[in-house]
């Protein structure tokens, strides 16, 4: 009997320990997102949404879980709405439209199943830190 109580009580502990590195099932349309460190090692994954109106007008959501406990990765884990434009050739997103500082980028080529580049989080003495992303269709 007191096992079966220490298991209600220590289950849903654990549970919740692990749930930081959840964020779900990826949607069908929705990229699955992974972004690295610049020594390529795995801080981010998760899912989001592009929806592309036109060329300058780009919105969506996003759902990344981090990986790994650094404290440097800026706000690019949780939830969110993300908004971005093509420039030049490439797609740049922001993680955190609305916001004057503490911002995430993306930037990178863009095509109908893929996306990837660069990641950058940006406050107000400039970039703090950056790496690469890969955001892939199943």
């Amino acid at each position: 009997m007191r096992r079966a109580i220490a298991m209600c009580f220590f289950l849903p502990l654990l549970i919740g320990c692990t749930g930081e590195h959840s964020v779900g099932t990826t949607p069908p349309a929705a990229f699955q997102y992974h972004a690295y460190d610049t020594t390529g090692t795995l801080l981010v994954k998760g899912w989001c949404t592009i929806v592309i109106r036109d060329s300058s007008h780009v919105s969506g959501e996003w759902h990344f879980a981090k990986m790994i406990d650094r404290q440097n990765i800026g706000p690019q884990f949780g939830d969110g709405q993300l908004a971005g434009a093509f420039y030049q050739g490439a797609l740049w997103i922001n993680l955190n439209p609305g916001y004057v500082d503490n911002n995430v980028f993306l930037n990178g080529h863009f095509t109908e199943h893929a996306y990837s580049g660069s990641w950058s989080w940006s406050g107000f003495p400039g970039v703090l830190n950056r790496g690469s992303f890969q955001a892939l269709k199943p």
